[in-house]
């Protein structure tokens, strides 16, 4: 993210300065590989749905925390952490993103 961006996310209170953590960093990695690769062998059906849908999404949150808290920055709301993933892993339909974070929401 630049500068500008950054600074925006700071003052709308959806990040905090913070001093990287290796630690929290490579924990948040482990649990996201984890969770992801226990949901995958899940069947799919009209009860698990909702909790796989939930716990990939969190997956990919939890990356992008990781690659903020890397930069020094905490994120306080689920929007810097998609925002960061988009950032890092290159071109992500950032509205497609935006919808599963609320359909996250209201599961």
């Amino acid at each position: 993210m630049d500068k500008k961006r950054i600074e925006e996310l700071e003052n709308a209170g959806e990040l905090r300065r913070r001093s990287p953590d290796k630690a929290r960093i490579r924990s948040m990695l482990e649990a996201a590989k984890r969770t992801s690769e226990y949901v995958c062998r899940l069947e799919i059906n009209e009860e698990s749905a909702a909790v796989v849908f939930r716990e990939l999404y969190e997956c990919l949150r939890q990356i992008g925390d990781a690659l903020l808290w890397r930069s020094g920055w905490e994120p306080l709301k689920h929007t810097a952490s998609i925002e960061a993933l988009k950032e890092e892993v290159g071109y992500v339909d950032y509205e497609k993103l935006d919808r599963l974070r609320i359909i996250r929401n209201n599961a």
